[in-house]
């Protein structure tokens, strides 16, 4: 009878007006005013707008690296920057505007001019700087002997130093300009260097 008697008393819970869209409903968490259907709705919502807030972020983050890369491209120093010393047919020894020369003094094939610029190279590498500013043999003959370099990495390093780029073709490539970065306190570039020698 005490079992029969509980279930006669059992009530159904009590309908509610939902707050929003003033619907009935049956609650089904205490101290709900809101019912599914609305609730569904404002997440979809809240799910939209952060979906369109990460689109405009993206949005915003790809005209600053737009904007970056035109700033970069416009201080970039052209004039040997745009060789490649890879390619034979490229002139990239030319004298345009240049105020000094390198050579790699320990490569067995033809002597090789690669003509630079004393501002941009004193510029990327303290070392070098100090050449000119002290009465060193390269201040006044305006000449950089570079040993144990081929001429293809004092290329690629003058490159380097106008551009911040290089195409390392394979480790001993690597570990030559990972010795003139030191040598030449180029950071940067010897940083990439071992990054790509850790990698291969």
């Amino acid at each position: 009878m005490d079992n029969f008697g509980s279930w006669a008393r059992w009530e159904p819970p009590h309908l509610l007006e939902c707050k929003r869209c003033k619907g009935l409903f049956y609650p089904h968490l205490l101290g709900n005013t809101t019912c599914k259907q609305c609730i569904d709705k404002e997440v979809s919502k809240l799910k939209t707008k952060e979906a369109e807030n990460l689109k405009l972020e993206v949005e915003v983050l790809k005209r600053e690296k737009e904007e970056l890369e035109s700033k970069v491209e416009f201080l970039r120093y052209s004039s040997l920057s745009d060789h490649d010393p890879y390619n034979p047919h490229d002139d990239w020894t030319s004298s345009y505007a240049t105020d000094v020369v390198l050579i790699a003094s320990d490569d067995p094939g033809p002597v090789n001019y690669v003509h630079a610029h004393k501002a941009i190279l004193t510029n990327k590498s303290a070392v070098l700087r100090a050449m000119f500013r002290n009465e060193m043999e390269e201040k006044q003959t305006n000449t950089i002997k570079i040993r144990e370099v081929s001429q293809r990495d004092l290329c690629a390093f003058v490159k380097y130093l106008y551009s911040a780029e290089v195409n390392l073709i394979d480790n001993q490539m690597a570990q030559n300009l990972l010795i003139l970065g030191e040598k030449y306190k180029v950071n940067h570039l010897k940083a990439r260097c071992e990054n790509f020698l850790r990698s291969n």
